[in-house]
């Protein structure tokens, strides 16, 4: 199609919801937060690849109000209630009664209203205001238009405003577009943020959201739960050999399995996703295998009268067939996986890279380590 532009954009995986682009203000003025909204999105507008900027305050509402003149009203005999409720029917159409028809037919109700020239004669109300001062107002007697009753006036009003933690709060919006991510969108408007943080007035604050904070987020609750998985895998493994040494020996295969799949998605030019990162949780808890084996096969040769140093390359080279074995078919099932979904290939990737880097390494490290660490 002529004229049309297709844009392609990696997806990270993980849970994101809105604008990828959110920067949240907060204040007690809403006009305030209005101006910093408009800096912010004039600053949003000269990033390439961001689009779509805006803020949550949508298009404004506007309403017609009318001051009474008294001395009008009451030079015609009017009140105030008088003009409100002739103002009222004359926006509306009242119900007076129903007409019966014969039979079993439905009753047709009668409905009493003016009919608006700009409504071709439907009641309902003017889609023009100046259209609503020509309104003829009665009071009997005579008809007076409503101009010379009430001085109208226009009033402008967002159609919401959201608040937290009880301040007033206003949100820029963006989306990223192209090869443009959010972070790189932030990273060019952060010059921007910092003047604006520096000359903020009190009692207003600048936050950042959107996919950004939820990443931060992800990332973070992520780090702990390796964190743990470290300590819980650490404890059931001195607890089983009865030694911390071999226990870091063992462990020390994590560093290699991530080293495998850093340089695999470096390789492939693949972004370290969501799923990756749980693929690379999963990972901790298979690339201690191969070591265990190794370790444990070390220590029956060692109890067997063995040398330390011959009793760590015979646990190698005895269990290199199993090692091997166990690492082709899990990377053989995990193949077929990779390749059957978008959503689940990063997640096999980072295990079948991470996973096929520690086994080759360890059989090499692991053998060495024993030598090394362990008491003679």
């Amino acid at each position: 199609m002529p004229g049309a532009r297709a844009f392609f954009k990696v997806d990270t995986g993980g849970a994101t919801s809105g604008d990828p682009i959110q920067i949240q203000l907060s204040g007690p003025d809403i006009n305030q937060l209005e101006a910093l909204s408009q800096q912010l999105q004039n600053a949003l507008s000269t990033i390439p690849g961001s689009a779509d900027v805006r803020d949550n305050l949508g298009f404004s509402t506007y309403s017609l109000a009318f001051q009474p003149d008294h001395e009008a009203l009451q030079r015609h005999g009017l009140s105030q209630i008088d003009l409100q409720q002739q103002i009222a029917l004359a926006m509306s159409s009242l119900e007076i009664g129903k007409f019966q028809t014969s039979g079993t037919d439905p009753e047709i109700p009668i409905h009493l209203g003016f009919g608006w020239p700009s409504r071709d004669g439907a009641t309902g109300g003017p889609t023009e205001w100046n259209e609503l001062l020509s309104l003829a107002v009665t009071n009997g007697t005579e008809y007076i238009q409503l101009a010379a009753l009430a001085s109208p006036s226009t009033n402008q009003a967002p159609q919401a405003i959201t608040h937290s933690n009880g301040q007033r709060t206003l949100t820029v919006l963006a989306k990223a577009e192209g090869t443009t991510t959010a972070a790189a969108a932030l990273t060019a408007l952060q010059p921007t943020l910092d003047t604006l943080r520096q000359n903020l007035p009190a009692d207003y604050e600048i936050s950042i959201g959107g996919e950004q904070a939820e990443a931060t987020e992800t990332y973070s609750s992520v780090g702990q739960a390796f964190m743990l998985a470290m300590l819980l895998v650490f404890a059931v493994l001195a607890l089983l050999f009865g030694s911390y040494k071999q226990a870091v020996i063992i462990l020390f295969t994590v560093p290699l399995g991530l080293m495998g799949t850093f340089v695999g998605f470096e390789w492939q030019g693949m972004p370290l996703s969501f799923p990756a990162l749980i693929g690379i949780i999963a990972l901790l808890g298979i690339v201690v295998n191969n070591a265990i084996v190794i370790v444990e096969t070390s220590n029956i040769h060692r109890r067997n009268g063995l040398t330390l140093a011959e009793a760590a390359a015979r646990g190698a080279a005895d269990r290199l067939v199993p090692i091997f074995s166990t690492t082709l078919t899990t990377v053989a099932g995990l193949i077929p996986l990779a390749l059957s979904s978008p959503i689940w290939q990063p997640l096999c990737l980072a295990i079948i890279f991470g996973l096929s880097a520690a086994t080759v390494i360890s059989l090499l490290i692991i053998p060495c380590l024993l030598v090394v660490l362990n008491p003679k």
